[in-house]
């Protein structure tokens, strides 16, 4: 059993994405940055099992990744494109939101863990980054409406903080 918890783990945080979408499709989007949150619990987790028990697999760090670009990249990036097409007018410009997905993907892929440091803003960080502000103006999203533009020029950077050729966060 132990050699298989931190693939348990990372299933498990699929599983809460699934339910994430679920969230996000009925509207409840405090609940949904709530499992994100969550979700940053669990990618602790099995990545602090799967190197105490030795048990890193070629599968873990492919499902593990799969499930940072949902849970950190797809997840805030819908959060955001519900929000600011609440008001029953089509928004073409809450499409830049998917940025976050686009150099979730991209960042995860160019990833190398043989470094001691990380290379760019680590993915599960933005998604707690992105759900914070969210979390923070949850009782005024008018907020959000009032300073839009604010709003894509400050996802614009953090998506491409995600691949900049930057040390960051030093690991043990």
């Amino acid at each position: 059993m132990i050699k298989y918890l931190a693939n348990i783990i990372t299933i498990i945080n699929i599983i809460v994405f699934i339910f994430n979408i679920g969230m996000i499709m009925q509207k409840f989007i405090f609940c949904s940055c709530v499992l994100v949150f969550f979700s940053a619990i669990l990618d602790f987790l099995d990545g602090f099992f799967a190197k105490k028990f030795n048990t890193i697999s070629k599968f873990g760090k492919n499902i593990d990744t799969i499930s940072d670009i949902l849970n950190f990249g797809l997840i805030p990036s819908l959060v955001f494109f519900v929000i600011l097409n609440d008001n029953l007018t089509f928004n073409p410009y809450s499409y830049i939101v998917f940025l976050i997905t686009f150099f979730a993907s991209i960042r995860l892929s160019l990833f190398d863990d043989t470094k001691p440091y990380f290379i760019g803003v680590p993915v599960t960080l933005i998604g707690i980054i992105t759900m914070s502000i969210v979390l923070l103006l949850y009782k005024k999203l008018y907020l959000i409406y009032e300073y839009e533009n604010l709003l894509y020029l400050f996802i614009i950077f953090l998506s491409i903080s995600m691949i900049l050729p930057i040390k960051i966060f030093y690991r043990k």
